[in-house]
């Protein structure tokens, strides 16, 4: 008997430990990804700022080409490829 109180001891103690662990990670966070082209500004600007032209150059397209582009302003798009999202936030010229 005093074994399986240790068993469950035990265990109570492992949840209560990952449970903590859980609490003290961030519940948000941020990826960012950034490449160097060599091209002048007024060759890449037009390709990012308008979003009907990403699929000349996304990655995405290439890896679905059946993904669904739906804009909704000029310079804000919904990019869907399976359940994920794209949307610009800002763009520094």
């Amino acid at each position: 008997m005093k074994i399986v109180k240790r068993i469950v001891l035990a265990l109570v103690a492992i949840v209560v430990v990952l449970v903590a662990v859980a609490y003290a990670l961030p519940s948000h966070y941020s990826v960012a990804r950034s490449i160097d082209i060599d091209a002048p500004p007024s060759k890449i600007y037009p390709l990012v700022a308008n979003t009907r032209a990403w699929k000349q150059w996304s990655a995405w397209n290439r890896r679905d080409p059946n993904m669904q582009i739906s804009t909704q302003a000029p310079s804000r798009a919904r990019a869907r490829s399976g359940s994920g999202t794209a949307r610009v936030k800002a763009m520094a010229r």
